[in-house]
């Protein structure tokens, strides 16, 4: 990464694993629309579909953007000799847990159903507890 730093394969195998996870993830939500004509849950399903399909192509592009501008600006505090391209292509390779962690949970309310506030791969899916905590748990990755 240092003298070559990849960035566009890297960044396509991402992509492709957050618009699969998060079209795996769409497959299992319930909307919970009950009592409206069957042609209007179908148009929210498809938007919702998309919506979360646009959320993978768009999230790991930014997060990693903004993560490199964070640590772009830190390095330069001491005078680092770090490009944004390396910095770019470190991220974009971390991008790869998250990938799969959502990649995974996917797969997990697709194939038994849940929600998409309780990741299988959080804490919060191991400890039950209520309130603010169940908010901490669930955003603490075990994966």
């Amino acid at each position: 990464m240092k003298e070559r730093p990849k960035i566009w394969a890297p960044l396509g195998i991402v992509t492709l694993l957050f618009i699969l996870g998060m079209w795996l993830t769409s497959l299992g939500l319930e909307l919970g629309l009950e009592g409206i004509p069957e042609e209007e849950l179908a148009i929210a399903q498809a938007v919702g579909t998309f919506t979360l399909i646009l959320a993978g192509i768009i999230s790991p592009i930014f997060g990693a953007f903004i993560s490199t501008l964070i640590y772009l600006l830190i390095s330069k505090i001491p005078g680092s000799g770090v490009t944004f391209k390396q910095l770019f292509s470190m991220n974009t390779h971390l991008m790869m847990i998250s990938a799969l962690s959502i990649l995974v949970n996917g797969l997990g309310i697709a194939l038994f159903g849940g929600t998409a506030e309780i990741m299988f791969t959080s804490l919060g899916s191991i400890i039950e507890v209520e309130g603010a905590w169940s908010g901490l748990f669930n955003n603490i990755e075990v994966f």
